[in-house]
């Protein structure tokens, strides 16, 4: 049984945040491991393909066992929507 975000008491944000995080996990399965360089590349791709429009990559945390982006955009129906990675090594 499939329902949709909202049958199940969850807004447009957070419906945007799962959706875009699905594609990042898809991007990475379909591209293979990714070095830290191509992080906001492929986050940036993956927020485009949810549907995200305005997206903005800013990497929040630079460590040398574990770095952090943080991804904000806009919903086609204007819902703004901020979630963040943490990828480490």
């Amino acid at each position: 049984m499939n329902l949709a975000a909202s049958e199940l008491g969850f807004g447009a944000e957070a419906e945007m945040r799962d959706r875009t995080q699905m594609q990042f996990i898809a991007l990475l399965a379909r591209q293979g491991a990714h070095r830290f360089t191509q992080m906001p590349k492929a986050l940036l791709q993956a927020a485009r393909q949810a549907g995200l429009n305005g997206v903005d990559v800013q990497q929040t945390k630079a460590g040398d066992r574990s770095s952090r982006w943080r991804i904000a955009g806009r919903t086609a129906e204007e819902v703004a929507t901020t979630w963040e990675v943490e990828v480490s090594r």
